[in-house]
Parts: structure tokens; C-alpha cells; sequence
């Protein structure tokens, strides 16, 4: 979204290419993106332009020079390659016919279900980021403590509330969100109907990385996030400015 986000900018013409999943996903995304040999090819003599930190904004990049293609990256990790081009950013997000209906119907049988609760999304990442080595690498880790303060923040709000939970490690989630609350947990779904049901919540809890970010942006309401998930004097820590500013999204609540 970085990618359309400067475009949009720099009033030229987005190219992804190797994206396969995002076809299958996002209704929008062959009507904002351009796919053609033509422009293929014509990228492979493109000049490179990377940011110099994944999630610190690269100001230069909004300035390139628009008689010359680029091919930029690597990971752009910053709202504000985008943040003037929210409506566009969000259209683009939409999700495919197929995804909506299913993730729909999840909600839909939520609400009935819990017809007085408001509902807080809570998106929990472990897996991959709790190997030995992308702990050292300084990798932020979910705790049962960060869980319990931030279903304590959404409770102390709205009393009559329930804790919608997805993650690649449910088993760690039953195991670790605090007794007491009441839960529901997303089985049986891609992905991507996950993260349609969680941004489709009143509100949501989100852990790190790429998918619980944009679960963050999507979701309507107030968004929680880990305060402590740079960690000091590892590589990761290292990618970010000190306080979080220019990846974490204006108005989240840190927790």
C-alpha cells in the first residue's frame, strides 16, 4: 500500500509484480494496479530506490524524479508514504466478494449471538516470532500480561464485551489470554477472512507485525497496541525510531 501511496503522489503508475496472492484477496486490486509484459519488462531497466530503515519513513522517495522509472522498497513500513491518500488506500483494501460473504457471515452470527456485547477484535502473533532466533533478532514477544491489560482497558469501557481472538498459535491463545473474559476464538478460515472478521470488529487488540497492523487501520474503532515492542539494542529495535513514530498509526493507544 506504500507502494500505491507514493504513486498516488507522484502521480504515476504502480507496477507489483510477483504479487499472486493479492489478486485472489483484494476485489480492487487489478483496478489500481498495472499488469502487462509491457511494463514488466520496462521495470527491469528501472533505477533501484530503497529506504534506508523498513519502518521509518524516506522522505526523498515522495520526490523521485518523474522523468525515470523506479523500482522502490524493500519494505516501506511507514503510514505516511500513504497518509494523504487514505480513501484510494482504503478502496484498494476492499476485500473479494468470496471473502466478505464468509467473513460476513462470521460477524453477522457474532452480533446475533452477542446481540448487547461489543465486540473487540484481538490478533495475536506468536509462531515464527517466538523461535530462538528472531527473539534474539529482538522480535517483540506477546505476553499473557500485555493480553490481560488490554482486555482490562476494552472491559473498564464497556462492560458487556467479547474478546474476538485469531492467531497462528490459537493453542498458545487458549492457553495464556487471562481467565475471566469472555472469548471466541476464528477457526476454519484463510487469512484473509480472519483479518476481515477482526477489522470488521467495534474495536481490536493488535499484537506486531504486517497483518495485525492493517487490522489495526481497518478497524473502525480504538486500537490497542504493545507499548514495549521495540526492543533496545537488537537489530529489529534498531529499525525503528526510539518512540515508534512514523510506523505506529496517530491515535492507537499503547498498552
Amino acid at each position: 500500500m506504500s507502494t500505491l501511496g507514493l504513486a498516488l503522489t507522484l502521480q504515476r503508475i504502480p507496477v507489483f509484480l510477483g504479487s499472486k496472492h493479492l489478486p485472489f484477496a483484494l476485489k480492487n486490486f487489478n483496478q489500481t494496479t498495472a499488469y502487462s509484459s509491457r511494463l514488466e519488462e520496462r521495470c527491469k531497466n528501472s533505477t533501484r530506490a530503497h529506504e534506508a530503515s523498513c519502518c521509518k519513513f524516506e522522505a526523498k522517495l515522495s520526490h523521485l524524479n518523474s522523468s525515470q522509472d523506479f523500482t522502490i522498497g524493500y519494505f516501506l513500513q511507514s503510514y505516511k508514504y500513504f497518509e494523504h491518500h487514505k480513501p484510494e488506500i482504503r478502496k484498494s483494501l476492499t476485500f473479494t466478494d468470496e471473502i466478505r460473504n464468509e467473513s460476513s457471515h462470521v460477524v453477522q452470527e457474532l452480533r446475533q449471538k452477542h446481540n448487547t456485547s461489543t465486540l473487540i477484535g484481538v490478533h495475536v502473533r506468536r509462531g515464527d516470532m517466538a523461535s530462538e532466533r528472531n527473539i534474539k533478532l529482538g522480535y517483540p514477544q506477546v505476553s499473557p500480561e500485555y493480553l490481560n491489560r488490554s482486555m482490562a482497558f476494552f472491559r473498564s469501557r464497556y462492560p458487556d464485551c467479547v474478546f474476538v481472538v485469531g492467531s497462528n498459535s490459537l493453542q498458545w491463545c487458549k492457553d495464556n489470554v487471562p481467565s475471566g473474559y469472555h472469548v471466541h476464538y476464528l477457526t476454519g478460515h484463510s487469512p484473509a477472512v480472519d483479518m476481515s472478521v477482526l477489522s470488521s470488529m467495534d474495536h481490536t487488540i493488535i499484537t506486531f507485525g504486517t497483518f495485525s497492523w492493517w487490522v489495526g487501520f481497518l478497524n473502525p474503532g480504538t486500537t490497542v497496541y504493545m507499548k514495549d515492542f521495540i526492543v533496545n539494542g537488537t537489530f529489529i529495535g534498531g529499525v525503528f525510531h526510539p518512540d515508534g513514530r512514523e510506523y505506529i498509526y496517530p491515535g492507537w493507544v499503547p498498552l
